[in-house]
């Protein structure tokens, strides 16, 4: 069976580009009686949010504890942050079977909730260790 993608994006009125949505429906004249799969998301985190993210706030993070005489794993430091800060899923253990929360991961996470996950932590940062995190578009 051939598998064909079409791509496109549905604007806030639920609405598809005209031209995009002529071109789906020629696709599926072509393809009559076929079965269809559709699957919909929700941009993820970008290239630029995650060298910010990286580059900037888990840098001047580890380089304050590291500038205090403490040695920081940042990947242990990311760990961290996601059971302090993102959103949390219910799911069954995969051996014993009981409940357990587990955060959601940051490479899964749609562009405004990794930007709310950061800001967080940008928030922590200031609160408990008095480190004034530049805004991404405060940086040159």
């Amino acid at each position: 069976m051939r598998k064909t993608t079409f791509y496109t994006t549905i604007d806030r009125h639920g609405k598809i580009d005209p031209i995009h949505a002529k071109n789906l429906q020629k696709l599926l004249k072509k393809n009559a009686n076929s079965k269809m799969d559709i699957t919909l998301s929700k941009p993820k985190r970008s290239d630029r949010q995650n060298r910010y993210y990286w580059g900037v706030v888990m840098s001047m993070i580890v380089n304050h504890y590291e500038d205090a005489g403490s040695k920081i794993d940042p990947d242990a430091l990311h760990e961290d942050f996601l059971h302090e800060f993102s959103k949390k899923t219910v799911r069954k253990h995969t051996v014993t079977g009981k409940l357990i929360t587990v955060p959601d991961r940051s490479r899964n996470m749609p562009k405004p909730e990794f930007f709310d996950y950061v800001e967080k932590i940008r928030a922590w940062a200031m609160t408990e260790l008095n480190l004034d995190i530049p805004e991404p578009k405060e940086i040159i």
